[in-house]
């Protein structure tokens, strides 16, 4: 006889189950598994261990997208933002750039990459794009407007912080264009940020001398003063100016103009005192067919962009002068007998052309001064220019180069 394990009572020496209180007497013998199945096992776990570190090494190093959905983002202790030229602070993006834009005119705006450190601001090109394999620039037009044209992305030394800049280039009839920059890394990664550019066709209003009186200086500005203000100051209005003498100042400040001259017989529109180009607001004016004759002083003063065509300046100590801020576009202009034809002194401009194109300097002290010029000027071109009797044809205290392989000297 035995006793049950759990509750004592007698039991048969062979019973294996307790009918008192339902208790198995010989406790489940443990089954050994065979060495060979222990080992096995043993490798699957560190086969799996290793595939675990294998994915995470590869999820940690494979190549990545970051897309900004914007003008900035943060990659591996670098803040990388784009932004436009002009912007007040460089250290903050750029996304969007709305330009009102005269029919029939190019301009261009430089989109620019810059990289700092991210925790403290500091400039961090150098060390970055040593990181870089390339960096390139798309302009994708919305809604069926026409694709800006642009520069690939170039460090210039006109402006030395940014990493990179391109211009973009655009017309009235650009609309609105994004633009995506794609910063491709040596380790695989992708940068992806955007900007874009929306071009607005300005408005124009058209006077003529036959509607309006605009036979005196006195009478011409009296009629600017109505159209001031009468016209939105966004719109472009063109003055068709009689074939009189102006005398007296006349200064352009709060929009942009088209100024027409016309001629009868031997009498032409004609200015013998300074005209002065400063508005406030973006955008250019521009003179056409008028002639500038003077005894000594500035012809034309320009502290906004300006271009002139088909005009002639004759007696000036300075006959066209581009200021801080202005630029003077010419085409097919003549500059007979000045002092200094055409002066340029100017860091920046919200128009710049690189042609003087189909002009005549003749018996000028210095025909073509350059002091200073905007940076996005990488070349000054003369085509189909004439040079004579000058006692200097170009004067340039600049680091541009001027090509002067179209320009014709005799």
């Amino acid at each position: 006889m035995k006793n049950c394990i759990h509750c004592g009572r007698e039991l048969p020496d062979e019973a294996s189950f307790c009918p008192y209180c339902e208790t198995e007497q010989a406790p489940p013998q443990e089954v050994s598994m065979p060495p060979i199945r222990r080992r096995w096992r043993a490798r699957l776990i560190a086969l799996l261990c290793v595939l675990l570190v294998i994915g995470g090494l590869y999820a940690a190093l494979r190549p990545r997208v970051y897309d900004a959905q914007g003008a900035e983002l943060n990659y591996r202790g670098y803040h990388v933002l784009v932004n436009f030229a002009g912007s007040s602070d460089q250290r903050l993006p750029g996304e969007e750039k709305v330009k009102i834009v005269p029919a029939h005119a190019e301009y261009s705006y430089p989109s620019q990459l810059y990289i700092y450190r991210r925790h403290d601001t500091v400039n961090a090109r150098e060390k970055f794009m040593a990181k870089v394999a390339n960096v390139s620039l798309t302009t994708e037009p919305r809604d069926g407007a026409t694709q800006m044209q642009h520069e690939e992305p170039a460090h210039v030394d006109f402006f030395p912080d940014a990493a990179l800049m391109a211009s973009v280039y655009y017309d009235s009839t650009c609309g609105t264009n994004d633009i995506t920059w794609t910063i491709r890394m040596k380790n695989g990664d992708q940068l992806i940020l955007h900007q874009h550019i929306t071009a607005i066709p300005q408005e124009e209003k058209i006077y003529y001398a036959s509607e309006y009186d605009m036979s005196t200086m006195d009478a011409l500005q009296e009629l600017m003063a109505k159209i001031e203000a009468e016209e939105s100051p966004d719109a472009m209005v063109s003055l068709y100016l009689p074939p009189v003498t102006y005398e007296g100042r006349l200064t352009i400040s709060n929009r942009s103009y088209m100024l027409y001259g016309t001629s009868a017989g031997d009498q032409a529109t004609t200015f013998t005192d300074t005209v002065t180009i400063e508005e406030e607001r973006p955008g250019h004016s521009e003179i056409h067919g008028v002639r500038f004759a003077g005894s000594g002083g500035t012809g034309l003063f320009a502290s906004r962009g300006v271009g002139i065509e088909e005009c002639t300046f004759t007696g000036w100590d300075v006959a066209a002068a581009a200021n801080d801020g202005a630029w003077i576009g010419v085409h097919d202009c003549d500059f007979i007998g000045n002092g200094v034809a055409l002066q340029y002194d100017t860091g920046k401009s919200t128009l710049a052309t690189e042609d003087c194109e189909d002009c005549l300097f003749a018996d000028n002290g210095i025909a073509v001064h350059f002091e200073h010029v905007p940076q996005q000027i990488h070349m000054l071109r003369f085509p189909r220019t004439v040079f004579r009797g000058n006692e200097e044809d170009i004067s340039n205290n600049t680091n541009i180069i001027t090509d002067i392989s179209e320009a014709i000297f005799e």
